[in-house]
């Protein structure tokens, strides 16, 4: 799409100009970017106080299940709710004020982490938004809504905030309801992000996925993609192959197996 920067030089920190990988201020700040998608009770929030404090965690509009946690120190909870009466473009701009304030430290100051609970939930509202903004014509409300959520996700992505997650609902293929009830069980239902569109795949594209599940009572995160989830940690192709399949569902874990892949993993380093 067009840009609103001019090519003059105060523009010069939107990182318009290219640099080798090693000296990408994405990287040498240390900024780590993940999405985590689970089943319903696969214990996602579980898993949020074992990532960097101070952190915030914000439940998006729409999204209960962050209630089931609590302000502790060095970590702010925040749960939305709606202004009564407000539709859909009230809310969403209310919560794009709400995340630039998380993201500019106003929330919780010194925060090295914020958790975005319910990404599924916020592509909704923004396709509400969208339509809402531009009536009815589907395809133009469409592409706003798309427009609006891209722009939501690239505020936690350009922010300065160490570690920056979004946790998703995942979804399973559909397996063909006409099958009996035996094939039906025995095909494969791989999962993926619960979002609407072109965006599961561009988001997959973008961002490293993890796919969380409990097995034997424990929670694990899935970093290789296969025929059961579509996900993965986006390392170098020539170090994918020494990527181990799982860890436990704890930010240290993950941060130990992170700091061993060079450009992730420089960006690991001092931490």
């Amino acid at each position: 799409g067009h840009s609103q920067f001019s090519h003059g030089e105060s523009e010069r920190s939107e990182g318009m100009p290219a640099v080798d990988v090693q000296d990408s201020s994405f990287v040498k700040k240390g900024k780590v970017r993940l999405i985590i998608m689970g089943k319903p009770n696969s214990r996602k929030t579980s898993s949020f106080p074992s990532f960097p404090s101070p952190k915030v965690i914000s439940g998006c509009p729409g999204e209960k299940h962050t209630a089931i946690l609590s302000n502790t120190e060095g970590v702010r909870v925040r749960l939305w709710e709606d202004t009564p009466g407000a539709g859909p473009r009230v809310t969403w701009n209310e919560y794009l004020a709400e995340t630039q304030n998380i993201l500019s430290s106003k929330v919780l100051a010194g925060s090295q982490c914020a958790i975005f609970d319910g990404l599924h939930r916020l592509q909704r509202l923004a396709i509400a938004a969208g339509r809402a903004e531009v009536g009815k014509k589907s395809y133009e409300a469409w592409e706003k809504g798309k427009e609006n959520f891209k722009q939501w996700v690239e505020m936690g992505y350009k922010s300065d905030i160490p570690v920056v997650i979004w946790v998703c609902w995942a979804k399973a293929d559909v397996v063909d309801e006409l099958a009996s009830a035996e094939d039906q069980a025995k095909a494969k239902k791989g999962y993926y992000l619960d979002l609407v569109g072109a965006e599961q795949r561009e988001l997959m594209g973008d961002y490293s996925v993890l796919y969380q599940y409990v097995e034997g009572g424990k929670a694990y995160w899935q970093l290789v993609g296969d025929e059961r989830a579509e996900c993965g940690l986006r390392v170098p192709p020539e170090q994918a192959a020494t990527l181990p399949y799982k860890v436990e569902a704890s930010w240290p874990k993950l941060a130990e197996v992170l700091s061993k892949f060079s450009v992730v993993g420089a960006s690991m380093e001092g931490k």
